[in-house]
């Protein structure tokens, strides 16, 4: 190849059209061999294989005048064709598309039903609950449609998951039981379980607490724990919490008192705190407000 760059191309059978995919080389001195900015399709060509390539070339050149050009050939295969549908069929298949997965949601939720009633929560259990698997299960779901008036028989994996309603997290047990409006029976199910078991959890309202410099006491129910390396080679602490008007509240602290905090997500905890800043993050939305505070003190 003398060190040039050139490119390598195929002319590919697409929909409709004949395209073509090329491959773009040069060489690098430093390790003395080729490399290669990955396998990409350009454009459209034109329908008959046979000029295509010529095509392609012209158009390859045009764009890269000092490369050398190579074809490759003329993948194996025909032109798929655009199949055209009318209006009522593509309303068709919506509405038999609805009613599949009505039929699923159906299934699962009887699944789910049964599992809530083994004490196994059939939800995703949160990511930082971790350690919690899965099984696939398959079922055969067979209905006559509405639609069609036709017998439809399909399988479909539902996904099992082995956590016991007893080993959920705090948090997720305070979720469920104070859920007032449900998405389906299985959420019905799962609140009346999780009821007894659970402390009220306030939703966020999205208001400020207290002003900068106020010192308060108030009940703080924890939502996360956390702990990060900061800046400056140490580790900091981060919690999150609500009060039971729905404002969140943010603390940033090392304090001893507050290595029993970990752990204790989705508990209130009583204390006394100085208002540090208002923290305002816009979305194109939203604008979310958090208070920080400070100097965290436990309130018998």
């Amino acid at each position: 190849m003398n060190n040039e760059n050139y490119i390598i191309y195929t002319v590919v059978p697409r929909t409709n059209y004949f395209t073509f995919r090329s491959e773009f080389f040069w060489f690098c001195g430093n390790t003395n061999q080729y490399r290669s900015d990955g396998s990409r399709y350009i454009c459209n060509l034109t329908t008959d294989g046979a000029s295509s390539h010529i095509k392609a070339q012209e158009l390859i050149k045009e764009a890269n005048p000092s490369c050398r050009v190579i074809f490759r050939g003329i993948s194996e295969g025909k032109l798929e064709k655009i199949t055209r549908r009318s209006p009522e069929d593509v309303q068709l298949e919506i509405a038999l598309k609805e009613e599949k997965s009505e039929q699923i949601l159906s299934a699962w939720n009887k699944n789910a039903l049964i599992l809530i009633a083994e004490g196994v929560s059939p939800f995703h259990p949160e990511r930082r609950m971790g350690g919690h698997g899965y099984e696939r299960q398959e079922q055969r779901i067979s209905y006559v449609s509405s639609v069609t008036n036709e017998e439809i028989s399909f399988s479909v994996d539902f996904k099992v998951y082995q956590t016991n309603i007893s080993n959920l997290d705090k948090d997720t047990l305070n979720y469920y039981g104070n859920l007032t409006t449900f998405k389906s029976e299985a959420h019905e199910a799962m609140q009346k379980v999780c009821k007894p078991l659970s402390v009220f959890k306030p939703k966020n309202q999205n208001k400020l607490f207290g002003a900068e410099g106020d010192k308060l006491e108030a009940k703080f129910y924890l939502t996360k724990a956390v702990t990060f390396e900061n800046n400056f080679g140490g580790l900091t602490n981060c919690f999150e919490f609500l009060t039971k008007q729905g404002q969140k509240v943010k603390l940033f602290s090392s304090a001893k008192i507050t290595e029993d905090f970990f752990g204790q997500e989705g508990t209130w905890i009583d204390l006394a705190v100085t208002v540090k800043a208002h923290n305002k993050f816009k979305t194109e939305t939203n604008t979310w407000l958090t208070t920080i505070v400070k100097s965290p003190k436990l309130v018998a």
